[in-house]
């Protein structure tokens, strides 16, 4: 059995508006080296916070991120998309798994135009210290 780290539950506002100050969650776990558990939580922060340099350090140079409606597979694309794209409120970590080649994300968060809530998973894979892939998955939950 391979250990795994977790991030722990959190909840912030991400968009311009938002309180950009609260902590993003811990790390909290045992077994290998934590570089891989601090992609993945430099990768969930950073667009959070809007660092979108950070996002992009957390990306190969070449990418496939499946998010149902649109694939990107240039990096610099993605991000773009992604400074571009909605305003989250309220964004809760439900839990994760981080293994030192892949790892899973599950949050929910508030879109601060409609107000509509929305589940995310996050399916990652990870190569020489960055996300290669992702698989992304949405549902409406209030």
């Amino acid at each position: 059995m391979t250990a795994g780290y977790a991030l722990s539950p959190s909840r912030r506002s991400v968009g311009p508006g938002a309180n950009r100050t609260e902590g993003v969650g811990s790390i909290f776990g045992v077994g290998f080296e934590a570089s891989t558990v601090n992609l993945i939580k430099r990768y969930f922060r950073s667009w959070q916070v809007g660092d979108w340099s950070a996002l992009r350090d957390c990306l190969a140079d070449e990418i496939r991120f499946d998010w149902g409606i649109t694939t990107y597979t240039d990096p610099d694309e993605f991000v773009e998309a992604a400074s571009a794209g909605i305003e989250w409120r309220d964004v809760d970590l439900l839990g994760s798994i981080v293994l030192p080649d892949r790892a899973m994300i599950l949050y929910e968060a508030t879109n601060h135009t409609d107000g509509v809530r929305i589940r995310t998973a996050e399916y990652l894979t990870i190569d020489s210290g960055r996300i290669t892939a992702a698989v992304v998955v949405f549902a409406v939950v209030g």
